[in-house]
């Protein structure tokens, strides 16, 4: 009889869906499981899906620092099992509440807080019978994402892992595995058929310079330095899905159009990270770690000032070449990753697979 398998994950932000598709990409290669991979916020009711998301991303643009606060004060362990903020979430999530009593999954894996939060509840009622893995998507631990009953927990790190014990957890219910992301990140590619779509010499250092999905962070004043940095250097811009960022950056680099490239939001960045001499971009997890399988040196772009510090702290102990990027230091660091191949080859810090640290009874 094959086992039910269910990896329950969030549109906020791209990260979350990322690696719930590497791991479905996993799941796929197994014999003897059934599985399904959902969105488990587009079962929530649209004021709730609202506030999530669209809002969480306006505040991420427009008031980083406030972002910056909330994260702190949620940094506390099971702050998500508040009494106030548990009842809020099961009663706007009775979809996904029904769709789990149905679908009865055998195994449940989460890599968002969301749906972990309503599996733990209904578990802890004796509504659904299912192991709960929780996959984290970033270096930088948070208390978030703790729920009570949990049968797994995925972390990126041994620090989280030594966190977590001295917290009370068994050690044998937390596995270091890295975070999920696209294999084909750590395949080769072929660099001069990819940049040839986009009419760049595959001779010339690249500089990869991402905005994310949602084209927030100090992107314009990236561009800006990157305007004076040497003529040898091709950059490309990811601007997500932010219009208004994509214009302003076009009109910023019209004088030197020859040697930028400005998109929108791209489903080519595997491609693009691996081709990258540099990349440069918003300190998260998933961005991290596809840098790292890649082998490319990144800088950080610093977004939302809780994490910045804690993601190049981690950065600097895992031995990678990356800068902390706002604003100044962006042409030494460019200058120096791009020509220092052996630096590369510090950041090659991910599993070849994530599959290779899960455990059979995840």
């Amino acid at each position: 009889m094959s086992k039910r398998v269910l990896v329950l994950s969030a549109k906020v932000g791209s990260g979350h869906l990322v690696a719930a598709n590497a791991l479905e990409q996993e799941l796929a290669q197994r014999e003897g499981i059934t599985y399904a991979n959902i969105d488990a916020l587009e079962m929530t009711n649209d004021m709730f899906r609202t506030l999530a998301n669209d809002l969480y991303m306006y505040l991420v643009k427009h008031t980083p620092h406030f972002v910056g606060w909330n994260y702190d004060r949620d940094d506390v362990p099971f702050s998500n099992e508040e009494i106030v903020r548990r009842a809020w979430t099961m009663m706007n999530a009775q979809q996904l509440v029904s769709y789990l009593k149905e679908f009865d999954p055998d195994i449940t894996i989460c890599t968002h807080f969301l749906p972990a939060q309503v599996v733990a509840q209904l578990l802890a009622q004796g509504d659904l019978h299912t192991t709960l893995s929780v996959v984290t998507t970033d270096y930088d631990f948070q208390g978030l994402w703790l729920p009570k009953m949990f049968t797994r927990f995925f972390v990126a790190l041994e620090e989280t892992r030594v966190q977590m014990i001295a917290l009370g957890f068994d050690p044998e219910r937390i596995t270091v595995s890295g975070i999920p992301i696209d294999p084909t990140f750590a395949q080769p590619v072929n660099r001069a058929a990819v940049l040839a779509g986009y009419e760049i010499d595959p001779d010339r250092p690249l500089l990869l310079i991402s905005a994310g999905a949602i084209g927030g962070g100090p992107t314009r004043d990236l561009v800006a330095q990157a305007l004076h940095l040497e003529a040898a250097l091709q950059i490309v811009v990811i601007c997500g899905r932010n219009r208004k960022l994509r214009r302003e950056v076009e009109a910023l680099t019209f004088e030197q159009r020859e040697r930028f490239r400005v998109l929108g939001f791209t489903r080519d960045m595997v491609n693009l990270v691996r081709c990258a001499t540099l990349f440069v971009g918003k300190p998260g997890g998933l961005t991290t770690a596809e840098c790292m399988a890649a082998v490319r040196p990144s800088s950080l772009a610093h977004r939302r000032p809780a994490r910045k510090n804690a993601i190049a702290i981690i950065c600097w102990n895992m031995a990678l070449p990356f800068g902390a990027m706002m604003p100044r230091p962006l042409p030494l660091r460019s200058t120096s990753c791009s020509t220092s191949p052996n630096a590369c080859n510090a950041c090659n810090r991910q599993p070849a697979s994530w599959a290779d640290r899960m455990p059979h009874g995840w």
